[in-house]
């Protein structure tokens, strides 16, 4: 339980400082705090194999956390059975910076939906359908989200990036096991219906 407190502890330390620097208007600071998001997931994708205990993959023991709170208990357990509640924190993180960019910052959307495809990028590679599917979802809001402030811009780079991650999926299902190439190619199937 104090692990997974004390990372939720570090993705909020991370998101309120991207936020900060939203209203300072410091560009480096914050594609280093997307980035540093990003990282500190595909490190720990690195290690989630040598992962013994069970109870870190189970959500119940985060939902204290504000963004956890107001998940569906659908929602709890099929966090609980992929054990994914890390990969939706980060995109949840995601949403957060991206909304606030949107608002304040517009020009620099582009750094969450690259952080995005290169998180994409990563799960392809390691065959996380479950992950990818969250992207799909996540790639679509933020479409929605940008559309809604008539924002041309952030759309066309939520657009640019999305494709990106669905050519890399449709690449990385040539080359995957049979068991995951049909679901990858399902979905980039499922994302070319959204358009």
């Amino acid at each position: 339980r104090l692990r997974q407190e004390t990372v939720i502890s570090k993705f909020d330390d991370l998101v309120h400082l991207g936020l900060k620097a939203i209203q300072w208007h410091d560009r480096d600071m914050i594609k280093n705090t997307v980035d540093a998001m990003s990282s500190l997931v595909v490190e720990y994708w690195a290690k989630r194999p040598s992962i013994r205990n069970a109870d870190w993959f189970s959500v119940p023991h985060v939902r204290s956390n504000m963004a956890l709170v107001f998940l569906s208990d659908d929602e709890v357990a099929e966090f609980d059975e992929r054990g994914s509640w890390l990969e939706w924190k980060l995109l949840y993180s995601f949403l957060i910076i991206f909304s606030e960019l949107l608002e304040h910052f517009k020009e620099l959307t582009f750094i969450v939906t690259n952080n995005m495809l290169m998180i994409g990028r990563v799960a392809a590679d390691m065959g996380d359908v479950n992950t990818l599917k969250m992207l799909q979802k996540y790639f679509n809001t933020l479409i929605r989200y940008s559309m809604n402030k008539s924002d041309v811009r952030s759309a066309f780079n939520v657009l640019h990036h999305y494709r990106g991650f669905a050519e890399y999926l449709l690449d990385a299902s040539r080359t995957a096991p049979a068991s995951k190439r049909d679901e990858l190619q399902a979905l980039v199937g499922e994302i070319g219906k959204s358009f």
